[in-house]
């Protein structure tokens, strides 16, 4: 087995230093993927012969609104083929990133929720298509699910669901976080008040192994950075050097 992690932009460069830790404790290999050293790289050598290739992988992903840099930037070409890569990060449904902060009537719920799966609201006759469309997918479901719309909406929405398309076009298994709906029925038990102060997140931490709760995470260091006038990196550096100290890999 080899564990996989990926940089697009500046804050995710931090996410690697975390992940190769990590990597050792598990001691399994580290793939990282960031073209040349760039996080805003790109794996295509033509930018312009790329983009059919570039919209290939996009598609192929299933995502319907949600679609970071690593479809854009050939991040998927560079993986090696008929390989089964595990990619999915948990933190949005544990952590309720789906959901708004305040809290809105239904109308504005179902804006928020359009605005987070990527779809139009602005344009007024494309909101109209969007709004009826929602409004059918509300009504697939047995039972109301106004409670958890937010989990539902990302689940179903926003994350692919395209297997057999994405092996069929890029010749590789790509298994999401939906694959598994453990984790969904587990988090919708949990108020999305206490996800959103990661006390699910923390707990689920402390049952697998209690020392990755001592683990620095790149956005704790950017914040404590930031307080202390220092820099980011070589905070978080310096902390993950505390860290091994602290327990020995």
């Amino acid at each position: 087995m080899q564990m996989h992690c990926y940089a697009t932009n500046w804050m995710t460069t931090l996410d690697v230093k975390v992940a190769q830790v990590m990597a050792d404790a598990a001691k399994s290999d580290l793939l990282v993927q960031m073209p040349n050293g760039n996080p805003k790289g790109t794996y295509f050598p033509r930018k312009r012969r790329s983009l059919f290739t570039a919209r290939r992988f996009s598609i192929s992903s299933g995502f319907t609104g949600v679609c970071d840099d690593w479809w854009r930037r050939g991040y998927a070409k560079n993986l090696a083929p008929d390989v089964a890569w595990l990619r999915g990060n948990f933190l949005e449904i544990l952590t309720a990133r789906f959901w708004p902060k305040r809290n809105f009537d239904v109308d504005k719920q179902v804006l928020h929720l359009l605005g987070r799966i990527g779809a139009s609201k602005d344009d007024k006759t494309h909101l109209k298509q969007n709004l009826d469309f929602v409004e059918d997918w509300f009504g697939s479901f047995k039972k109301s699910i106004a409670r958890n719309m937010h989990d539902f909406s990302y689940q179903e929405l926003a994350l692919g669901a395209s297997q057999p398309f994405f092996h069929g076009v890029n010749q590789q298994f790509y298994i999401g976080p939906a694959s598994d709906r453990t984790i969904f029925q587990t988090a919708m038990r949990v108020s999305p008040k206490d996800r959103m102060n990661s006390a699910l997140y923390d707990e689920m931490l402390r049952i697998s192994d209690a020392r990755l709760l001592d683990l620095p995470l790149a956005k704790g260091a950017v914040f404590r950075a930031k307080k202390a006038k220092a820099n980011p990196e070589e905070l978080l550096e310096r902390e993950l050097a505390e860290y091994i100290q602290r327990h020995p890999i």
